[in-house]
């Protein structure tokens, strides 16, 4: 699925909710979002079981782009302070995120 997304540059709305990306899947997914052109509406990853060491890893990935979606829900997960921390810093990216949702960490 995430190759695929690669090629798409149509793409605007992923949403890979209650599924388990894994740290590979998350890293990778991070690292297609490089691409100013194929940059996403909404990435939504609720439910998928992501921490602080994995948000941490994500982050420190699209931060090397500057580019990260407009809308980032992660909603459902468990994401304390560390991990909130971590998000703070995408927000100053020139193509940072507009919005990021955190809901029940």
């Amino acid at each position: 699925l995430i190759e695929s997304f690669t090629r798409n540059k149509n793409l605007r709305v992923l949403k890979w909710r209650n599924g388990n990306l894994g740290d590979e899947g998350l890293n990778y997914l991070a690292a297609s979002l490089n691409d100013e052109e194929k940059r996403l509406d909404v990435l939504d990853i609720s439910g998928c079981h992501i921490g602080d060491l994995r948000v941490r890893e994500f982050c420190d990935i699209v931060e090397e782009s500057g580019v990260a979606p407009k809308i980032l829900v992660l909603d459902d997960n468990d994401i304390g302070e560390e991990g909130v921390e971590e998000l703070s810093h995408l927000v100053g990216l020139t193509l940072g995120p507009v919005q990021i949702s955190l809901r029940d960490n």
